[in-house]
């Protein structure tokens, strides 16, 4: 079994009744479709201050993916979809799950195709990009869907507005997802539907792909399903990371739709964000503060002060940081792992303290599942890598073993350069994302940790990073966790 359908069947397993995933068929509480599509701010406006992403009149954001109504109707082949890039767009947007904002991932760019079969350039997408809110398919991620039709109006609305389509069939999309993908085994399948825009009158005669053939470029299309979501590279060569299984009907799509996805009801999400609320508020006041006797400490005025407390942490040094922080990491470390894709952690102008610690805490939950792992003893990130038993050589329960106070602190310091090391070796990462205020980007309150992708584009490889200056501000800076008296002191924990 691949990662990725492990982690999907962990979206539903975990402690905590963390994801309360349902079945598809479970879709009594699916609301319909309004008369006015905008979505409305539900998600957040429903959720403790603390917890909320506010925009910069401190009114709560919207949600794109747990906000708009998942209106499925498998008997009428139709559905609800939010858009992340319209049809003819220079830029790729994104939606991050867990602010539930638009995002620019990367500017578009005219190169060829990499099985050499379409002759022209590749660019913009033929058709808008998007997703069917509160479902994620068969590898853990949100339902993909293709739409044709209502460019216009998509274009203009699709950062506050969802949007209603015609299912006309779909295609089993193979992804790999690194290097040359030689065995058949490396390459990982999911469904991707292909519809088109309800309201758009130009295709309401459109019954089915071979319908569609006869109406647009379709040559273009399929060199775009190739080519237009970057390719992977080794060495000097550029090698496919897309490829386009046979194209099925309406219906055999959308009965493999209904059978093999995870919708999140309502009843249920409110359920899940109420588990990770609590989760969180655990981790923050378990660590997010210094003990009592750290704090003392830190405002020791002499020595026999501080050798009076230094005898009492002898006796309980489990309330030091270093301590606290291992031992809640590695008990919650799954639970966070499926909170962190769904639930924003901390309100940035609420408390800046408790979202700089969340942010450093989440980036490294993130490396550790991009398998990589903090030596205390080299006090360096590295490679983890997995075991052909399909466990990681360095196992969670093992994580951050014998890690000083010192050590830890260094863990959480050098995250920024290892994040951009990644990056400029084109590997996948993360960048932080406060305003998305570049020239082309949404300029949406953010404030997330986005991916980076691997993927690379034949026509500027290697130049991902223009469209943001950094993968970390510089303002958002690890505050040390670690008490300059205890080294001094030379007390070891």
């Amino acid at each position: 079994m691949n990662e990725a359908k492990k982690r999907l069947i962990h979206y539903c397993l975990v402690i905590i009744a963390v994801c309360s995933c349902s079945a598809f068929n479970d879709i009594s509480d699916i609301e319909n479709t309004r008369l006015v599509n905008e979505v409305e701010p539900n998600w957040y406006a429903n959720s403790e201050q603390r917890f909320q992403l506010v925009q910069d009149n401190l009114s709560p954001a919207l949600h794109f993916f747990f906000d708009p109504p998942p209106s499925i109707n498998i008997k009428n082949q139709t559905l609800t979809y939010v858009v992340e890039t319209p049809s003819g767009s220079d830029n790729k947007f994104k939606i991050d799950l867990r602010s539930g904002q638009h995002y620019l991932d990367h500017e578009y760019c005219s190169e060829p195709d990499i099985y050499e079969k379409f002759d022209s350039k590749i660019k913009s997408p033929p058709f808008s990009i998007g997703i069917v809110p509160r479902v994620y398919d068969q590898l853990g991620s949100p339902q993909r869907i293709l739409v044709f039709g209502n460019e216009k109006q998509i274009r203009k609305q699709f950062q506050s507005h969802f949007f209603e389509a015609r299912i006309i069939g779909g295609f089993i999309e193979q992804t790999c997802d690194e290097g040359a993908c030689l065995r058949q085994g490396e390459w990982q399948a999911r469904l991707v539907l292909v519809g088109v825009d309800k309201t758009d009158k130009s295709y309401r005669k459109i019954e089915s792909i071979d319908d569609l053939k006869k109406k647009v470029d379709w040559k273009y299309v399929d060199a775009f399903l190739k080519n237009g979501f970057g390719n992977n590279k080794l060495g000097d060569k550029f090698y496919p990371s897309h490829r386009v299984g046979a194209f099925i009907g309406a219906k055999d799509s959308l009965n493999f739709f209904k059978d093999n996805t995870v919708f999140f009801t309502k009843k249920k999400i409110v359920q899940m964000r109420k588990s990770c609320h609590k989760l969180y508020d655990v981790i923050w006041n378990t660590t997010g503060e210094d003990s009592e006797i750290e704090s003392k400490l830190r405002k020791a005025k002499d020595l026999k002060e501080l050798a009076t407390l230094n005898q009492t942490l002898r006796k309980n040094k489990d309330v030091v940081f270093n301590k606290r922080f291992i031992k809640v990491y590695r008990q919650y470390y799954k639970s966070f792992s499926t909170c962190q894709q769904f639930v924003y952690p901390a309100n940035l102008n609420e408390n800046p303290e408790r979202f700089r610690f969340f942010t450093y805490y989440t980036a490294i939950n993130l490396l550790n599942e991009l398998g990589y792992s903090f030596n205390c003893n080299s006090q360096i990130w590295s490679k983890n890598p997995y075991l052909d038993t399909g466990k990681k050589y360095i196992p969670v329960s093992k994580e951050f073993f014998r890690c000083s106070p010192a050590a830890l602190d260094r863990a959480f310091l050098r995250l920024p350069s290892f994040l951009e090391a990644l990056k400029n070796g084109e590997r996948a990462s993360y960048r932080f994302v406060d305003y998305d205020n570049s020239p082309s980007g949404t300029h949406n309150k953010i404030y997330s940790l986005v991916p980076v992708t691997n993927k690379l584009y034949q026509c500027r490889a290697g130049t991902e990073s223009r469209v943001y200056k950094e993968v970390f501000p510089k303002d958002l800076k690890w505050k040390r966790r670690e008490i300059r008296s205890l080294s001094d002191s030379e007390v070891i924990f």
